[in-house]
């Protein structure tokens, strides 16, 4: 049986929550003024939640990229491909269809239905399932990362996160700095730096100095998140460009959330875990029909009288714990768990 890492889990669990809080803040942003209060308390959370996606990713290279894993490309076409594809098309043609029957024409058009499969076979997510295809394109690289993700090649890991945060993130920002396109990052994939980092923190000690550094620099990321937003929001119109998971900031601050997370976790309720750590994929697979569903039924009026950002944490707090609750109902159903859990040995 596989040892617990405590804080891989809590990270998972926590990072669940906060991609419902992006969610959620996305219901007000196009129509929020960037002028008002609440536009601050809106980039506030949107900037504080944006480890979310990241941490999961990280998450997953420490766990299969570590050396005692080992994992075959039969393992990757037999075991982790098909488990995470089978539940890919089946959530994406199940929000395509819903999102089409409930906030589209209603009605389903032969031109629709291949519409939706062929976006499915494309590997284009609707909404938050995009997610699922960057899982699948990292199960297939695993056989050749694993020749590099070697304690032995520690400097030529550093030599490659560098490499990639330079062409993937820093263009970005002279992208949007310059109105320009620089084309050099065609050279390196895009979520792969996460992956690799998550791997480095996991495996490398990282000294007391650089630990100072590592966190420093992921406060100036948040920081330039939030201000950034409303700044340049302010001066050129509204910008998300400052949230791209990609960008230079949002890299510097997942990666001190991660290595705080490693340095300070150090227990936590084992059966609230087991509970939250079990449910935490299906949370994210289905917290979406949950939203869609207040949207509807018009549940976020039931806070309009509160500020807006205390809305979005209350809406958040309801559609996780609704999410929760109809995932533990799920996984109880033989035939139906598979599709809302990753890691079959919990059950």
């Amino acid at each position: 049986m596989k040892k617990r890492v405590l804080y891989f889990d809590v990270l998972k669990v926590v990072a669940v929550f906060f991609v419902i809080l992006i969610h959620v803040v996305s219901e007000y942003w196009d129509t929020i003024n960037i002028n008002s209060n609440s536009f601050i308390g809106l980039s506030f959370l949107d900037s504080l939640s944006r480890f979310c996606v990241p941490i999961y990713f990280m998450v997953s290279g420490a766990l299969f990229l570590r050396e005692e894993k080992e994992i075959t490309i039969k393992d990757v076409l037999t075991k982790y491909i098909p488990r995470i594809l089978i539940i890919f098309i089946f959530w994406n043609l199940a929000y395509s269809f819903l999102n089409i029957l409930i906030l589209g024409d209603k009605t389903i058009s032969f031109k629709e239905i291949l519409t939706v499969l062929s976006n499915t076979v494309l590997g284009k997510g609707i909404f938050h399932l995009y997610f699922l295809p960057i899982l699948m394109g990292f199960y297939l690289c695993l056989p050749v990362l694993k020749l590099i993700t070697k304690k032995e090649n520690k400097d030529i890991l550093k030599y490659l996160i560098l490499l990639l945060f330079i062409f993937i993130s820093l263009n970005k920002l002279l992208n949007y700095a310059l109105n320009t396109k620089i084309s050099y990052s065609i050279l390196f994939g895009g979520y792969l730096i996460y992956f690799i980092i998550g791997y480095y923190l996991n495996t490398f000690e990282i000294n007391d100095r650089n630990k100072r550094i590592i966190y420093l620099s992921s406060i100036l990321g948040f920081v330039i998140t939030f201000a950034g937003t409303i700044i340049c929001s302010r001066l050129f119109g509204k910008t998300e460009v400052f949230f791209n998971y990609l960008s230079f900031n949002v890299i510097l601050y997942s990666s001190g959330v991660f290595l705080f997370a490693k340095n300070k976790i150090k227990k936590f309720n084992e059966k609230v875990l087991n509970i939250l750590t079990s449910t935490h994929f299906g949370i994210y697979l289905i917290h979406g029909l949950v939203l869609g569903l207040f949207e509807v039924i018009g549940m976020f009026k039931l806070f309009d009288k509160l500020t807006v950002p205390v809305s979005v944490v209350l809406s958040s707090i309801v559609i996780y714990l609704v999410s929760l609750i109809s995932i533990f109902i799920v996984i109880k159903i033989p035939l139906v768990r598979n599709l809302v859990i990753l890691d079959k040995k919990r059950w």
